[in-house]
């Protein structure tokens, strides 16, 4: 049951890093915009 959850959670966590890399590029591109 634990062992199971376990690598559903790795999973989950492995689906999100897609979206904080396209946040935190999306940050950057903000602020140099602003910057110009």
């Amino acid at each position: 049951m634990y062992y199971k959850l376990n690598l559903e959670l790795t999973g989950f966590r492995q689906n999100l890093v897609p979206i904080e890399k396209l946040l935190y590029l999306w940050e950057l591109n903000y602020l140099y915009e602003r910057t110009k």
